[in-house]
């Protein structure tokens, strides 16, 4: 899943199939100044969040 921030950034997040808010990752940014490559776990609330949204976009439910 991918974000666009107000600076034109986009932020990259993954998770593994089957996977649940734990397993999230920060990914590629990538912006005009230059990439930046992470693999790097989101926090707890951050994991819940992007879960709520991926369930939203796929239609499934935790």
């Amino acid at each position: 899943m991918s974000f666009t921030l107000t600076d034109g950034t986009i932020q990259h997040f993954t998770r593994n199939r089957p996977g649940g808010p734990e397993d999230w990752r920060a990914g590629l940014q990538e912006s005009q100044h230059g990439d930046c490559a992470f693999n790097e776990p989101v926090s707890a609330a951050w994991g819940r969040g992007l879960e709520l949204i991926a369930s939203r976009h796929t239609g499934g439910t935790k």
